[in-house]
């Protein structure tokens, strides 16, 4: 970042500069410097500044991380020996040649009853034109799905929701990327999901003295239902001991011994009590 101090052509030369050293404190410059480390005024190392004392020109290069403005108190002296002074502000709004256009804080993909609710946030965007999602079913071959409208520029957080209500039966791979308005594009993260298809679920041990465990992917915790050989619900009767994606655990203590039946999702697991 250059800034000429005589900018409209006057007959003035530069007589010091004024900038923060490591402890924070100002120090005045005299003489030119080239690429020396440069301070902010907490004495925090922010990047490197030039100074040419020739030309009355400053260059600051701010650190790959630095957003902000440094202020520069500065004196002038005229081709009459009248000096002025004054300060000048420098603003580096980014400094890396190709800042991440997204700073993304997460991207989840849930099971919402037969349905996949696609959610992501982000904190900053920069020249965000569109997001784009991908599906595959094998984590390989990508078709595509949608496109989702960027902010453009933001700084700050913002939701972004959507529900695929056609998944695959199986795994469902969602791939989320992200498009420059000048097209350049970044892939920003892979979610995996499964959908159970109906009957897929096992229990075991079966005949059980008690806890039950059944194994595979289930969509909706909510839809399970005991019921036992004569019709009547037990759910209530039964604890839930731990769950997972592909694996849930119950405890039939409870329960007189018998036949019941389990309904999770579409399908109905029989199982003894004994």
């Amino acid at each position: 970042m250059d800034n000429d101090f005589d900018p409209e052509g006057d007959a003035k030369s530069l007589v010091s500069v004024q900038v923060y050293d490591n402890s924070g404190n100002l120090v005045t410059v005299t003489t030119s410097i080239t690429d020396e480390p440069a301070y902010d005024e907490n004495g925090n190392e922010i990047g490197t500044i030039s100074i040419d004392f020739a030309t009355g020109e400053v260059t600051f290069k701010g650190n790959e991380n630095f957003k902000g403005t440094i202020a520069l108190p500065y004196v002038m002296k005229d081709d009459k020996g009248a000096t002025s002074s004054a300060t000048i502000y420098l603003t580096q709004l980014d400094n890396s040649d190709n800042p991440l256009p997204i700073e993304l804080v997460s991207f989840e993909a849930t099971l919402q009853g037969n349905s996949v609710e696609l959610t992501w946030v982000s904190a900053t965007e920069i020249n965000n034109d569109f997001y784009s999602i991908y599906k595959s079913n094998d984590g390989e071959t990508w078709e595509f799905w949608k496109d989702v409208q960027g902010a453009g520029n933001s700084n700050v957080e913002l939701n972004y929701t959507e529900m695929d209500n056609e998944p695959y039966q199986g795994k469902n791979y969602y791939k989320l990327s992200q498009t420059d308005f000048d097209g350049t594009t970044e892939e920003l993260g892979v979610r995996v999901v499964q959908i159970n298809a109906d009957g897929n679920l096992t229990a075991y041990p079966n005949p059980t003295e008690g806890l039950v465990t059944i194994e595979g992917a289930y969509n909706n915790l909510n839809s399970l239902r005991i019921v036992s050989a004569l019709g009547t619900v037990v759910t209530n009767d039964v604890r839930v001991i731990s769950v997972s994606a592909l694996q849930l655990k119950l405890d039939f203590s409870n329960l007189s011994n018998g036949t019941y039946f389990i309904h999770l999702d579409n399908a109905v697991i029989q199982i003894v009590k004994q």
